[in-house]
């Protein structure tokens, strides 16, 4: 896209006279990471000539931008005392009743909406205001060993917890846990699960040196010792692998009665029961996928999902979008409400209700998952999306 035609399309978009087609183009191009010096340019541009317009200068807003504070630095139609953290005056400027732009966190965030603004109803309580304090999941997980005992991993202390066969598990300093071969031969195969809670992650190492990281209400199930002929485990929820190569035993994952199989490589695995589709996302080395009697080799870059339905299908797909989670974010592109709030679910371990029809938002854009809840909620109530917490039941509040 052109520098005049974006300025033209932000510009319009100020105004509040996008087209949908338009604006469609605009926040396209704003979400292409590879824009994104681009668009911090021209939004400064945009920034200094409307602050001209209106008699007003921030000399401080240019660095704050490119520092990129974690603080919102624009919001809409409110009274700044609203908001006692935010650093900045409101521009009176940035204010229009539809399709809805805000820059937020560390990298921002975008929500569009075609929605006009009406609140009714009761006066809502500010998220910021409730005393409650919901902090954000952490390494939490149950090791299951293969007699069925259980250990609880986050308050293990590190060092050898047990053997199994001829293998040793040892919690590392750093909270991980690790699965140490030995050289004599078990008599048969044992299997451990290991599954995080909501509210958990946690990290492994299998015995074959592959690494696994599991999101918050996952499981894996595997062979304390692969044999030698086969690496086969089976997940559920959300993991991500970095699988080591082996030409003679090529490494598999069961979801369900879905396969995937690599010699060795890095992707991630969606299997949430909740989600509309199985996704498995590759982003080094060759993957196959198996359903039935269908099959998809994926190159890097590639995402296959498996319906309900049993529709398997391959298509683009942003890899640090898949694994954002795993590098301690909450990655947004074109999410729905409902998706997101499942997101935040799982991670606070709250429950999530709707009072009256679900607000049509979508987002894009990057959170830290190291943020309270409330302060996740703040960012969100930007986009007039208002919340209820009652112990750790989350209601989103009508409009």
């Amino acid at each position: 896209m052109s520098d005049d035609r974006l300025n033209l399309l932000f510009g319009k978009y100020l105004n509040n006279t996008c087209t949908a087609e338009e604006l469609d183009q605009l926040f396209q191009w704003l979400e292409d990471p590879a824009h994104d010096a681009g668009a911090r340019a021209m939004i400064r541009k945009q920034l200094a000539l409307n602050l001209e317009q209106e008699g007003l200068r921030d000399e401080a807003l240019k660095d704050i931008l490119d520092q990129r504070l974690k603080k919102i630095l624009y919001a809409i139609d409110a009274p700044a005392e609203e908001i006692p953290r935010l650093p900045l005056r409101r521009v009176p400027w940035f204010r229009f009743a539809a399709a809805v732009l805000l820059i937020l966190s560390a990298t921002g965030i975008f929500v569009y909406t075609y929605r006009q603004k009406e609140h009714k109803g009761s006066p809502v309580v500010p998220v910021a205001s409730i005393q409650e304090t919901i902090i954000p999941g952490g390494n939490k997980a149950v090791l299951t060993l293969a007699d069925g005992s259980a250990i609880l991993l986050d308050s293990a202390s590190e060092g050898l917890l047990a053997h199994q066969g001829a293998t040793a598990i040892t919690k590392l300093g750093n909270g991980q846990l690790s699965y140490m071969a030995g050289n004599e031969k078990s008599a048969g195969v044992l299997y451990n699960t290991m599954s995080t809670p909501r509210g958990g992650q946690y990290k492994i190492t299998l015995p074959d040196g592959t690494q696994v990281w599991l999101n918050a209400a996952s499981s894996i199930t595997y062979p304390t010792a692969f044999p030698e002929d086969d690496r086969k485990v089976s997940v559920s929820g959300e993991v991500y692998f970095e699988a080591t190569h082996d030409p003679r035993k090529p490494f598999r994952v069961d979801v369900n009665d879905m396969r995937i199989e690599v010699l060795g490589t890095h992707f991630n695995v969606n299997a949430y029961m909740d989600e509309e589709a199985i996704k498995t996302t590759l982003l080094e080395g060759s993957v196959k996928v198996m359903h039935g009697n269908k099959k998809v080799v994926m190159d890097p870059g590639k995402q296959a999902a498996l319906t309900p339905s049993g529709n398997l299908s391959v298509k683009e797909a942003n890899g640090e979008e898949a694994i954002a989670w795993k590098n301690g974010s909450f990655y947004f592109n074109r999410t729905a409400l409902p998706s997101l709030m499942r997101q935040l679910a799982r991670w606070y371990d709250v429950e999530v209700a709707y009072s009256g029809s679900i607000p049509e938002l979508k987002f894009g854009g990057e959170i830290q998952r190291n943020l309270p809840l409330a302060d996740v909620l703040e960012i969100l109530e930007k986009a007039e999306v208002h919340f209820k917490l009652e112990g750790r039941k989350l209601t989103v509040l009508p409009f």
